[in-house]
């Protein structure tokens, strides 16, 4: 079988890879290994590549065209046919790639190819934007501009009247996949609902649900977790719109009042724009 894979980068390797790709990467590899099938990326970025290998040597990742200056349906029709694809997969990425999606579904129902959309995202993300009080504060501290951060706070102190009208805005975003494509897949039963809530649809057998691979091959016996420190460790990029630290801020404040707990720690490990208000906000909630 011949998969072509859709993302918005470059995927050449497991460890270097993050979120979407790092999924993207890990299924192609093992389609190739252990099923022997052919899989290809077509992926939009700001240069141009050709013929790039994965470092494993498991599958052959070929860049067709640049998504931000031009769509060539021809070409895309082209490629298809000389690679002989049997199944598309569309990964959620940018906002600019779905503008091609229909014309990628329609040149895919022409050639009996079938389309499968990963959505990997909770549907309705774009409403969570979890402002929050201290934000703003920390912005008025730290004298920042505090409009968006404010914005971001009466929106989510508003809800659900804010998340109904931002659903009006991205409904058609999510009704493109949801009308042209042959499957969705999304994380979680629960994300079906919240998808056909938004496009207002009733057809559940559009999704199947699939969670995110293990990426790692190695786990610690069961016979070794009692050698345990009592110790969590949050691990990713410190940006308060996609991992919300600040919660682990405030949930560990609750931890460390509770005298049954005072042998846990917590360690976070990363770094991104919104480091320097975690650390105000340690200091705030004395932690």
């Amino acid at each position: 079988m011949n998969i072509l894979q859709i993302t918005n980068t470059v995927c050449t390797n497991t460890n270097q890879a993050t979120g979407v790709n790092r999924v993207v990467t890990q299924l192609s590899q093992y389609w190739a290994r252990v099923h022997q099938d052919n899989c290809f990326l077509s992926f939009f970025e700001y240069a141009y590549n050709n013929n790039i290998k994965c470092e494993q040597g498991y599958a052959l990742f070929k860049a067709t065209y640049n998504i931000k200056y031009s769509f060539s349906p021809h070409d895309f029709e082209s490629f298809l046919l000389n690679h002989h694809i049997d199944i598309i997969i569309f990964n959620f990425a940018a906002n600019q790639m779905l503008r091609f999606l229909k014309d990628i579904c329609t040149i895919a129902r022409k050639n009996n190819i079938k389309v499968i959309y990963c959505h990997h995202f909770m549907p309705g993300s774009e409403g969570f934007s979890h402002g929050s009080l201290e934000e703003v504060l920390y912005n008025i501290n730290s004298s920042k501009d505090i409009f968006d951060k404010s914005k971001k706070w009466l929106i989510t102190i508003t809800k659900p009247f804010s998340t109904k009208f931002i659903h009006k805005v991205i409904k058609k975003k999510y009704e493109v996949p949801y009308l042209e494509c042959d499957k969705l897949v999304v994380f979680t039963q629960t994300y079906i609902y919240q998808y056909l809530n938004i496009v207002n649809g009733k057809n559940e057998q559009k999704f199947e649900v699939i969670p995110n691979p293990l990426s790692f091959s190695e786990f610690l016996p069961k016979n070794q977790l009692k050698n345990k420190t009592k110790e969590i460790i949050f691990v990713g990029r410190l940006v308060e719109a996609q991992k919300r630290v600040s919660a682990i801020l405030k949930i560990w404040k609750l931890v460390e009042q509770n005298p049954l707990l005072t042998d846990w720690t917590l360690k976070i490990v990363g770094e991104g724009k919104d480091e320097t208000f975690l650390h105000w906000l340690t200091k705030r909630y004395q932690l």
